[in-house]
């Protein structure tokens, strides 16, 4: 089902450019198993969009800086984060701590609740998509 809606919100015009480069940050060590949202959900919608994927594994939250800062942000059009607080938290950080924070600062950052409190997204006002997004990850 969701797949369909999927689908049927890919054939309508949104009259803005969709971005088709997507540098997706995400955990294994998420609460409600954000490998496997990810990979049932997201990349599938991504895909359907047309968007080319670029799924980064972290294991460790050390690791987030790091892989932020090595980023080309030439070659990418949105920052996904399929994770908790903490990813999200240490995502931005890393985003913000470039040397060119300020042409990153309009990058689009996508935020996919995957962790057990999900504060971050609901201080964004995101608590319906994050209700939506664990009924499709379960």
């Amino acid at each position: 089902e969701i797949m369909d809606v999927a689908r049927a919100q890919g054939a309508q015009t949104l009259g803005q450019t969709i971005p088709k480069r997507i540098a997706v940050i995400v955990t294994r060590e998420t609460g409600r198993n954000g490998m496997k949202l990810m990979d049932k959900d997201v990349l599938p919608v991504f895909h359907l969009a047309g968007a080319d994927a670029t799924v980064h594994n972290i294991y460790s939250l050390e690791q987030v800086k790091p892989l932020v800062a090595g980023l080309d942000m030439s070659k990418v059009d949105t920052v996904v984060v399929v994770g908790g607080d903490s990813l999200v938290c240490e995502t931005l950080s890393g985003l913000l701590c470039r040397s060119d924070a300020e042409r990153v600062r309009k990058v689009p950052i996508g935020i996919v609740p995957a962790g057990d409190a999900n504060s971050t997204a609901s201080a964004l006002g995101l608590d319906a998509f994050d209700h939506h997004t664990r009924t499709a990850g379960q």
